[in-house]
């Protein structure tokens, strides 16, 4: 550009002082538009010309004054500034024009600060509407009413995989699968044609690293100044992981429904409002009224009572604690201790099973949502009428029990008590005369039973205890075995044998008789438990034994029996007793440690 303005070869005027707040005489002749114009648009306005027409132009009306010499139009839009500093802006249309001899410019000025305006808060809605639509999470789009894509949030290209270049002026043809832009054609033509003008549907998307997607978009046309249909924006919801969580939310429901139908337990369930919700098949059986007749309904006290009341299903939809339930069921009402938010209570019911009555435990617990408010209840019921009945006939056959063991009891107390006043006198003063009358016995049994008795004796062995308690106990085991283990005239054999273990003795009494059950292996020291009440048998023997084993013996009597293959007893007692022994008289020696001739094995011999 030169560095000074040439001089003007037309007369400047201006007209549009007033638009200025300038008076005509401050501004007609002046060499440069600098008074009213933004100085950097004139150099732009002038650099620009430059480059049109090649050659320097200088900032100022010389753009004018030679667009006018070459008889050239313009039109341009300017920055204007008020003498008072204010800015407006306007659109100045020219051409060159014939006064006489002059040539001079027309100038035509059109104020567009209103305009401007209006284009600038367009534009700022706009930008705020395209910020809003990017912030959002999610896909948004909006295309014309040939489908044309007029732009897409980020949420919407992510989805798709395209850029907003991809997509910006191209119809789903253009840019989408075919079978997924095919889809997406018919819908919108759909919708424009719809009188509703707002349209939903689901369609699975394949998405770049997410695989398919369950998106439901949701779509409505938009209209121009005119009122006629514009486009269409859309708006796409992910439901992929919510259909899942609901599907598989149904199918837990579905199987806890089929787990509660199929159940053998009666059960039914309330909600908050104390409708029936679920009345299962057992529930059918076992109150005889079925789920059609008691769904919905909320007087669930008629199956169970005469009157309105509630049922503890109602109370624990209703809050009821411990002492609410309390006045409804009494004592027998607790809490569960499997369930400590349960209840459970016992009851009778006369008017059931056509007047017969039914004993019924029933058990309710409260129902909650994701934030622990009761929802609802369930109740279960159980008929334990037999199970009552059975305790009744228990109880009386106990009573008829307790009557004859009074009775029998009485019988055998005299028996009993000489029992007891033997079993002292042989502990206390050891009597050895008495037991040569068992032994007497026992050897006159033998002589007319077919069983055999064996004697597997080790010589050699001394002791220091009670020769005549431990000879009464050897005898009352083989006792025991011809009277238990042998039927009438039945061979078989009775084994007696003794050994030495470091400081104990081990008796044993063994049979091949029949043998104990072992249903009763575990009562045949209890005084009193006999197989043969009323044919010899007492049911003190083995009681007395395992007393005076386990007492003054200071050892221990121990069982083993193969039913069908026989029995066998073991004694284990230990060489020495002290000076005394639980209380009891001194033991003697059964033997001398010196003799030979009379052992532990000699005592027994000789008495058996």
């Amino acid at each position: 550009m030169p560095d000074s303005p040439p001089p003007p070869d037309a007369q400047t005027a201006i007209l549009h002082a007033a638009m200025l707040g300038y008076t005509a005489q401050e501004v007609v002749g002046l060499f440069t538009p600098s008074l009213f114009h933004l100085p950097s648009e004139v150099a732009a306005r002038a650099k620009q010309f430059s480059q049109e027409l090649g050659q320097a132009m200088f900032p100022g009306f010389e753009v004018l004054v030679t667009k006018t010499l070459l008889g050239l139009p313009n039109e341009h839009e300017w920055t204007y500034v008020r003498k008072d500093g204010s800015l407006f802006w306007v659109d100045t249309v020219s051409k060159p024009q014939k006064a006489g001899d002059p040539l001079v410019r027309m100038v035509l000025v059109t104020e567009l600060t209103e305009i401007v305006k209006v284009e600038t808060q367009v534009a700022d809605q706009a930008r705020f509407l395209e910020t809003l639509l990017n912030a959002l999470p999610l896909p948004v789009f909006y295309a014309d009413r040939q489908g044309r894509y007029l732009g897409a949030n980020p949420a919407y290209e992510a989805l798709t995989g395209l850029s907003h270049t991809d997509l910006l002026g191209k119809t789903p043809a253009e840019c989408l699968p075919a079978r997924i832009s095919r889809g997406v054609e018919s819908k919108n033509e759909a919708l424009f044609s719809a009188r509703e003008q707002i349209q939903h549907y689901t369609k699975q998307i394949p998405t770049p690293d997410r695989g398919l997607r369950d998106i439901d978009f949701w779509k409505a046309t938009f209209r121009n100044h005119e009122g006629q249909v514009a486009g269409l924006i859309g708006m796409g919801f992910d439901m992929t992981e919510q259909r899942e969580t609901m599907t598989a939310l149904r199918d837990s429901e579905s199987r806890m429904v089929q787990v509660l139908h199929g159940t053998p337990v009666p059960t039914f369930v309330i909600d908050a409002q104390h409708r029936v919700v679920h009345w299962n098949p057992a529930c059918e059986r076992i109150l005889g009224l079925s789920a059609q007749e008691m769904m919905g309904e909320t007087d669930v006290w008629r199956v169970f009572y005469p009157g309105p009341r509630p049922v503890m299903a109602n109370l624990i939809v209703d809050g009821g604690d411990t002492g609410a339930l309390h006045d409804f069921y009494g004592e027998t009402c607790a809490r569960s201790y499997v369930n400590p938010d349960a209840f459970e209570s016992v009851g009778f019911f006369a008017h059931m099973d056509q007047g017969a009555g039914r004993w019924l435990h029933f058990c309710a617990s409260p129902l909650r949502d994701g934030q622990g408010r009761v929802v609802g209840a369930i109740e279960t019921l159980m008929d334990i009428t037999e199970q009552k009945k059975a305790e009744d006939r228990v109880r009386l056959l106990n009573e008829d029990l307790e009557l004859r063991v009074h009775a029998r009891t009485n019988e055998l107390a005299q028996a009993n008590e000489e029992l007891r006043t033997a079993i002292d006198q042989l502990v206390q003063a050891e009597k050895l005369a008495s037991l040569g009358r068992l032994v007497a016995g026992v050897a006159h049994v033998l002589t007319k039973t077919p069983v055999k008795l064996v004697q597997q004796l080790e010589p050699g062995i001394a002791m220091h205890s009670y020769p005549g308690p431990l000879v009464q106990v050897v005898t009352n085991l083989i006792m025991n075995a011809l009277l238990h283990g042998f039927e009438a005239n039945q061979t078989g054999t009775i084994v007696v044998s003794c050994r030495r273990n470091e400081d104990l003795v081990l008796v044993t009494v063994r049979d091949d008789g029949q043998g104990i059950p072992p249903a009763i292996l575990d009562k045949i020291f209890d005084p009193f438990f006999t197989t043969k009440l009323g044919q010899g048998g007492t049911g003190l023997g083995l009681y007395i034994s395992h007393n005076i084993v386990h007492g003054p013996l200071r050892g221990s009597l121990s069982v083993q029996s193969n039913p069908g293959k026989g029995t066998t007893f073991t004694l284990k007692l230990p060489c020495a007793l002290g000076a005394r022994c639980n209380g009891h008289s001194s033991p003697t020696k059964t033997s001398d440690p010196g003799d030979q001739h009379n052992p532990l094995c000699g005592l027994i011999h000789s008495h058996l």
